[in-house]
């Protein structure tokens, strides 16, 4: 029964994989819409001109606001960067924080000539993203600076950084949605009109706020530039970056470290469908030998009834050496993704010498005297 047990088990494992690879193909695949159905149309199928106007705010009690980019008829098919020069008030120096706030409206909704961030908010064709500009993290000078006793990590206080590159993406895809069967992570994404279109679909780019992008704001810092991106995405694009976000904020909650999270971002940067796909497959496959490779050394230390043909230098060697690795990546702040498996493997060796005491004692010899060094294990 023991074959056939591991065989199923296999079994189920790979369809778990497989499964999980067709929901991920399932991501970048929507439905279509049949006839009788009740559709909504994308606003972008008509092709009409929008404009793209940017505003920053910092949390100070005046809650001053500014505007950084207006870009009148802009080409929404093509990705683009702009440079933006910014005043830094003096509550953002001091620890404060700034909020971007980005809106899409159509060129024929308002008046061009008066508007500000307060009008365009008010205006039900506009498309508004509202994020945070600014982030705490603890300088690299004193995360890094080894050399001084005040620079270690401990000491350390979290300054405010200002994010070098902000990125968004819009649906761009020509669409039309079937009511019966919407994509349940766009549902609070949709503004649905009455004669049943959708205005456009933006959202922040969280894939590419990354931690390299960080530059400390001091005390000091009067005026800094930070790199504004666009890029026209497809429905599927969107759908997976709204399943990352949710899944990062998901790690936060169970104790990874935004560096963690950070990593994973870097897997997801500027991949393709196929890609992910295999990526997800030969992590899986890896995970699947970690497992029978501890199951292996368990197995085997659990069946064995002597020490013969072992060595139990080599043993202690292995226990030894796997327990320095692990201590060094504790101490190094090692994602968890890499330490939770070399933890389980010290946890082994450690039951492998506890598995040791009772079969061995290793005498040393000084002169005529003999010590017994089994009851240290």
């Amino acid at each position: 029964m023991k074959p056939v047990f591991r065989l199923l088990l296999l079994g189920l494992f790979f369809l778990f994989v497989f499964n999980s690879i067709y929901s991920l193909y399932g991501i970048f695949v929507h439905s279509k819409c049949n006839k009788g159905d009740i559709c909504y149309k994308s606003f972008l199928n008509s092709r009409p001109s929008l404009d793209l106007h940017v505003f920053v705010s910092d949390n100070s009690p005046s809650k001053r606001t500014d505007g950084v980019l207006h870009l009148i008829n802009f080409n929404y098919h093509e990705e683009f960067e702009k440079e933006i020069g910014l005043e830094i008030s003096r509550s953002v120096r001091n620890n404060g924080s700034l909020f971007i706030h980005t809106i899409i409206i159509p060129s024929k909704a308002y008046d061009s000539k008066d508007y500000g961030l307060r009008e365009l908010l008010n205006n039900e064709q506009s498309t508004y993203i509202k994020s945070k500009l600014t982030a705490y993290s603890i300088p690299i000078s004193a995360a890094f600076n080894l050399l001084k006793e005040q620079g270690t990590k401990s000491s350390a206080q979290p300054a405010t950084h200002l994010r070098s590159k902000y990125s968004i993406l819009m649906c761009t895809e020509e669409l039309e949605l079937p009511h019966t069967n919407l994509p349940p992570e766009l549902l609070n994404h949709l503004r649905v009109s009455r004669n049943k279109e959708f205005l456009p679909i933006a959202h922040q780019d969280v894939l590419n706020m990354r931690l390299k992008d960080l530059v400390e704001i001091t005390p000091e810092t009067k005026r800094m530039n930070f790199i504004f991106v666009y890029k026209p995405a497809t429905l599927g694009k969107l759908r997976f970056l709204l399943h990352i976000e949710a899944t990062l904020y998901q790690f936060l909650k169970l104790g990874f470290t935004t560096k963690d999270l950070d990593e994973v971002k870097g897997v997801f940067v500027d991949t393709n469908l196929y890609l992910l796909c295999a990526t997800f497959f030969i992590g899986s496959v890896h995970l699947l030998l970690d497992f029978l490779s501890f199951k292996n050394d368990v197995s085997f230390w659990k069946s064995q009834t002597s020490m013969a043909g072992l060595s139990s230098r080599t043993v202690l060697w292995r226990a030894f050496s796997q327990t320095i690795v692990f201590l060094y990546l504790l101490d190094e702040g090692t994602s968890l993704l890499v330490l939770i498996p070399s933890g389980i493997a010290t946890l082994i060796e450690v039951c492998t010498l506890i598995k040791l005491h009772f079969f061995n004692k290793i005498f040393i010899r000084k002169g005529t005297q003999v010590a017994y060094l089994g009851s240290i294990l």
